[in-house]
């Protein structure tokens, strides 16, 4: 995807990607609470609505394919660091099914805490969870991550400043 700046260039990307796409409010933390986020968005009507509705920047993104959302995130800004595993996507606060595990973790605790929420581990979802608790990163949360039978596809995300030494 890409961003458009006005009703004219959002529609132009539309027609870029092919298809139906999401438009996102840009510089939005939590886009579906906030109404910044419009999805399965497939004519040049809805796009131009979708625009006007939403306003300034927008991100337009190609629709990911469904599957099961989760949300993924690691979090050093508390006294232990931790990764975070839970149920995704617009009903994540809805939801809260979480599974907190201290950091670091290995590739069988994933797989242990996907169990606990009754998702079924993939070898992609847990690359994706390990990898994400490598970045210097405070706090980065992938929300929704769409996973499928051998594909995890984060579709958003939010991070937040590197971590300072001692």
């Amino acid at each position: 995807g890409r961003t458009a700046g006005d009703e004219d260039d959002a529609v132009a990307a539309w027609r870029e990607l092919g298809g139906a796409v999401a438009l996102k409010r840009v510089g939005v933390r939590h886009k579906a609470a906030s109404g910044g986020l419009v999805l399965n968005v497939s004519d040049e009507q809805a796009v131009r609505t979708a625009y006007r509705r939403l306003g300034g920047t927008v991100l337009v993104e190609r629709m990911a394919e469904p599957g099961t959302e989760l949300l993924v995130a690691v979090r050093r800004d508390g006294i232990v660091p931790v990764l975070v595993l839970g149920l995704g996507g617009v009903h994540a606060e809805l939801l809260d099914r979480t599974v907190i595990v201290p950091l670091p973790v290995t590739r069988e605790r994933v797989a242990q805490a996907l169990d606990e929420l009754g998702t079924d581990a993939n070898d992609p979802l847990a690359t994706l969870a390990i990898r994400l608790t490598e970045l210097p990163l405070a706090l980065i949360e992938l929300n929704p991550v769409i996973v499928r039978a051998h594909q995890a596809v984060a579709v958003d995300a939010l991070a937040d400043q590197e971590v300072s030494e001692p």
